[in-house]
């Protein structure tokens, strides 16, 4: 094999795969939503968070640090050597022990909500971004129509007017909407580049990402249900802190209950007799052992006692939250039932007559055009009516679409 010749076999052995990789996948809605949860970073943190959480848990029986303390010297007789062991741990109230693990329980479920919740935002943000690819794509297929229209009506004028049929204002015009329609194509191809990174970035996908073709359908209806909304993921959050703010009272409050304290001693008394009929004296083997417990109390109450009114305001702030939100996600509710329900009415309109008038208006109107019972203004009018409404259904169809997938996140529908 010549030189010349391999250098081609490798160039293409390296070029093949940078192209495979750089293929763009079509993927529908739900394989979007599946891989948008297993690999969307934000989605693995809300993992992490409730991991810890869990582990956090473990710490309610915490009861601090062992105390070990020495003591060598003159504290019994004039003796300098003697030495003492003492060994002491203070153990919060029983009660406190019970008050961390209900905290440390709550802060599990606050967190796991959080991680729903997190699930539930993302699923929303991949379904508004696909349905909005998928009407940019059929926005795209209407442009390209359009545009192929106007070219033909801008060359056709551009005959009529070198034959004398048409004027120059005639094919000014008509150049100019052929313009306007190539802006617009090329507008919708920016904005077709920007929302396909937008996708991929939710799925966190390192190739490029596009919706199938012709996927813009309406979506179905989903029943709003105002007691449903409050099953959403974040609602449910606010109220689980309310939760978690009363256990931190509570664990506030058990706290203004005194400490226990037990420990253990064991010294030299050199020099004592070591009994009462005897002269003899203990030395340096003979060790004293004993026991001694207790009980901690605050010397000053008032601290304690204002992060325990503290923690309840907190939970007061918290129920206030919960109220308000579940105030504000009750309205949205009832706000977008009822937008939906007039964008679904929009779009029977559009559906039973309004777009077969339109194709039937471009179909007759090129017809008449042609055989010359109207001119170029009735035309062009009558293409701009068609226009009108063909691209007033797909506006319409997008928003209804975004409204149904905003009414299926607040009703936490997957």
């Amino acid at each position: 094999m010549r030189f010349s010749q391999r250098i081609i076999m490798l160039a293409w052995v390296v070029w093949l795969p940078l192209v495979t990789q750089a293929q763009t996948t079509t993927i529908t809605l739900e394989q979007a939503v599946h891989q948008s949860l297993q690999q969307n970073q934000y989605v693995q943190a809300a993992r992490y968070d409730v991991e810890a959480r869990q582990t956090l848990k473990r710490t309610a029986s915490d009861i601090g640090k062992l105390s070990v303390t020495g003591m060598v010297g003159q504290y019994n007789s004039y003796v300098r050597s003697d030495n003492n062991i003492t060994v002491s741990q203070s153990i919060p109230f029983p009660t406190v022990f019970g008050a961390r693990a209900s905290l440390g329980q709550a802060q599990v479920k606050g967190s796991e909500l959080k991680l729903a919740a997190t699930e539930d935002e993302l699923v929303f943000q991949v379904k508004s971004t696909w349905c909005h690819l998928a009407y940019l794509h059929a926005l795209h297929t209407w442009y390209i129509r359009q545009d192929s229209l106007y070219k033909k009506l801008a060359d056709a004028s551009n005959v009529r007017q070198r034959t004398g049929e048409a004027n120059l204002l005639e094919k000014a015009t008509a150049e100019s909407r052929y313009g306007q329609s190539q802006t617009a194509l090329r507008q919708n191809e920016a904005d077709l580049a920007v929302y396909r990174e937008r996708l991929q970035m939710l799925l966190n996908s390192s190739a490029p990402v596009d919706v199938p073709p012709a996927a813009l359908a309406p979506r179905p209806t989903p029943l709003a249900d105002t007691a449903t909304v409050r099953n959403n993921p974040q609602l449910q959050w606010y109220r689980q802190q309310v939760a978690i703010a009363e256990k931190e009272r509570a664990v506030e409050k058990n706290q203004l209950a005194p400490d226990l304290l037990v420990g253990y001693f064991n010294q030299t008394l050199i020099g004592m007799p070591v009994g009462e009929n005897t002269t003899a004296l203990t030395t340096k083997s003979d060790r004293f052992q004993g026991f001694m417990v207790g009980i901690s109390v605050p010397l000053w109450y008032r601290p304690q006692a204002a992060r325990a009114k503290a923690a309840e305001y907190t939970r007061l702030a918290a129920e206030s939250r919960y109220t308000q939100e579940q105030r504000n996600y009750t309205g949205e509710l009832t706000a977008l039932s009822q937008e939906v329900t007039k964008l679904r009415d929009a779009l029977d309109y559009y559906t039973g007559g309004a777009l077969p008038h339109a194709e039937l208006i471009l179909k007759q109107a090129n017809l008449a055009f042609r055989s010359g019972e109207i001119g170029y203004v009735e035309l062009v009018q009558s293409l701009q009516t068609a226009a009108d409404v063909q691209h007033g259904y797909l506006g319409t169809l997008n928003q209804y679409n975004q409204a149904v997938v905003k009414l299926e996140y607040l009703l936490a529908i997957e």
